[in-house]
C-alpha cells in the first residue's frame, strides 16, 4: 500500500521512473504501486522550475520514518556510487522511491502489510542539484553583466575620435612632435 499527496518531479526524474517501470522486473507489488502512483499523480516540471525544497535525484536530505531518529541520505538511482543504507537511499527501494518528489514537511504512508504502515516524512532538503545549477547560473549572470557593461564602455572609448591632433596627423606637414621651446 502507498498513499501520498501529489508529488513533484523534474522531467528527468519522471523519465527515469518511466524507464524503471518499463525495464524493471517489478515483481514487488509495493514498488509497482509506488511507481504507478507517482507517475499518474506527479506534477512534472522543468528542472529549473522545481522548488528547491523538493526531493529530486541526487538530493541530500534528512527524513524520518514514523517517530524515529532523523536519517540523512542522498537519493540515488545507482547504488554503486556510495554505501546504501549509510550514505545513500536508492529509488529501487520503497523508501527511496517514496521520498522522490516529496517536499519538505510532506509525508507519505508506505506499507508492506496492512497492519504495519510507515509514515515517511521529508524533514529537510540540504542540497538539490537543480537548485544548485540555478544558483550557479545566476552567479555567472551577475559576473558576466558588469563585463558586458564594461565592454560597452570600452567600445565607446575605442571609437576613432576627431580631434585637432587626428586632423593634424593626417596632414603631410612636418613632424607633429613636441613644439620647440
Amino acid at each position: 500500500m502507498f498513499k501520498a499527496n501529489v508529488c513533484q518531479l523534474t522531467t528527468k526524474d519522471y523519465h527515469t521512473l518511466q524507464s524503471m517501470q518499463e525495464d524493471m522486473f517489478l515483481k514487488d507489488e509495493l514498488m509497482r504501486s509506488i511507481l504507478r502512483d507517482k507517475l499518474s499523480n506527479a506534477i512534472v516540471t522543468l528542472p529549473e522550475d522545481i522548488p528547491p525544497t523538493v526531493v529530486t535525484l541526487n538530493s541530500r536530505i534528512s527524513y524520518r520514518v514514523d517517530d524515529s531518529l532523523l536519517e540523512n541520505r542522498v537519493i540515488a538511482h545507482n547504488e554503486k556510487r556510495g554505501v546504501v543504507g549509510m550514505t545513500l537511499i536508492s529509488i529501487t527501494e520503497p523508501r527511496g522511491l517514496t521520498l522522490l518528489g516529496l517536499a519538505e514537511g510532506q509525508s507519505a504512508v508506505v506499507s508492506r502489510a496492512p497492519d504495519a504502515p510507515e509514515m515517511v516524512t521529508v524533514e529537510k532538503v540540504f542540497y538539490q542539484p537543480e537548485a544548485e545549477a540555478q544558483r550557479l547560473s545566476e552567479r555567472m549572470q551577475r559576473i558576466e553583466e558588469p563585463e558586458r557593461q564594461e565592454s560597452n564602455v570600452f567600445r565607446v572609448q575605442d571609437r576613432p575620435f576627431s580631434s585637432r591632433r587626428t586632423r593634424d596627423l593626417g596632414n603631410d606637414n612636418d613632424d607633429p612632435g613636441p613644439p620647440a621651446a
